[in-house]
This record gives C-alpha cells, sequence and structure tokens, in this order.
C-alpha cells in the first residue's frame, strides 16, 4: 500500500515537473510585445491600413473577412491617442498571451480599444488574436 501511495505521488510530481519545464521552454519572439504594439498603433495613426492588417493573426479573421474589418478599421478614420490602460500576459500550453487595454481617440472621436496578442508556440512571432473596440 505505501509503495502504491509513494508511485502516485512520483507520478503527480513528474507531471508538475513537465509542466513547469513546458513553461519554461515558451517560444521566445523576435520582438517584443511593445514594439509590435507600437508599430500596429504606428501604421493605423499613418493610414498605412494594409501594414496594420499584417499585424492580425489567420484566427482573428475566422469569424470575419479581412475585408470587413479592414472597412471598420477605416470607418473610425487614423488614430490619434494611445494610452495603455493595463496590461497582463498569460502563458498557456498553447503559447504566450498578451491583453492590452488602451484609452484612443479616432479622428476627435474617444475609444476604449482591448488588443489581445499571442505567441503561439509554432511561431516566433506576436500577432493580434482578439481586437475590441467600443467607440463613443
Amino acid at each position: 500500500m505505501l509503495q502504491a501511495v509513494q508511485q502516485n505521488h512520483l507520478g503527480f510530481l513528474l507531471f508538475g515537473l513537465l509542466w513547469l519545464l513546458s513553461a519554461c521552454m515558451a517560444p521566445k519572439p523576435q520582438e517584443d510585445v511593445s514594439t509590435v504594439v507600437n508599430q500596429f498603433y504606428a501604421a493605423l495613426s499613418q493610414g498605412d491600413y494594409p501594414r496594420a492588417m499584417s499585424y492580425y493573426s489567420a484566427d482573428f479573421f475566422r469569424n470575419q473577412t479581412p475585408e470587413a474589418w479592414l472597412k471598420t478599421l477605416k470607418s473610425l478614420g487614423k488614430i490619434e491617442v494611445v494610452e495603455v490602460i493595463q496590461r497582463q500576459a498569460d502563458t498557456r500550453f498553447s503559447g504566450k498571451f498578451y491583453i492590452i487595454e488602451f484609452h484612443t481617440r479616432h479622428q476627435g472621436r474617444p475609444a476604449r480599444e482591448t488588443l489581445t496578442l499571442v505567441l503561439s508556440n509554432d511561431s516566433d512571432k506576436i500577432k493580434i488574436f482578439g481586437h475590441k473596440i467600443h467607440a463613443s
């Protein structure tokens, strides 16, 4: 009985160590998340929508077409102000996720935006996975 309990504890210990190792072996991005966000918003402020669109992941477009999202971005106009409200990072088995909230202003109209960016385990590029815009 004691041997079975010890083997059970060993199994849990090994699983825990493997889990920790997987978190330590997360992919390393070519750029940090701040650089990606700054480049994305710089493209929007310059009205360079094709470059801005290149920061979105393929998964972002599962529920809408790139053309529809481009129309949404263009309807807001060029971005004038971007202020970070809060940010957090979360490592999962599928990669590292970054969630950043902003106060923004598009051609004089205030908005609140949330970007979710992902560095997946099979990539070295951080891409936009989710983008919510609540414009006034």
